[in-house]
């Protein structure tokens, strides 16, 4: 009885269970193309591209300073990520304009994407003039949408 009631439960699962194995399979032949470079930027698409940009400004040696205006849970994953993409390199992510920029070399200002900050309570404040203020006398060696990257003098 029990080994009929098994079976049954076997054979109702079977659609949904050949469905999920198909979408396995295919994914796995999908991302098995890519190659190591693209599949990080596939699964870590946030915090990659912008490691990525960091990196190519930053020595190994060198130490980076993120003043991050992102919610606090971003903060706390670009914190993580940072760490381990920019390896290393030194990081600290801090999530404000005020917040301290240690004795890195490079400081990098992160401006999160509107829809994740519409997505995340953001408490914080984010002091553009304070920001102009200290990065005034630093050395601007990158600029893009999301990012600026200083060197100190």
């Amino acid at each position: 009885m029990l080994v009929g009631l098994g079976l049954l439960s076997l054979v109702a699962a079977l659609p949904g269970l050949s469905s999920r194995l198909q979408i396995s399979l295919g994914s796995w032949q999908t991302l098995g193309q890519l190659s190591s470079l693209e599949l990080a930027r596939a699964i870590d698409s946030a915090a990659f591209p912008l490691a990525e940009e960091i990196a190519a400004h930053v020595p190994e040696d060198g130490c980076v300073s993120v003043l991050a205006y992102a919610g606090a849970d971003a903060v706390e994953y670009y914190r993580s990520r940072l760490a381990y993409l920019l390896y290393p390199r030194r990081s600290l992510v801090v999530p404000r304009t005020g917040g301290g920029l240690n004795d890195c070399g490079y400081v990098a200002v992160y401006r999160d994407t509107p829809e994740n900050l519409a997505g995340s309570p953001f408490a914080g404040r984010w002091d553009q003039q304070r920001l102009d203020e200290r990065t005034a006398e630093l050395e601007l060696v990158s600029s893009s949408r999301r990012v600026l990257i200083y060197r100190r003098r």
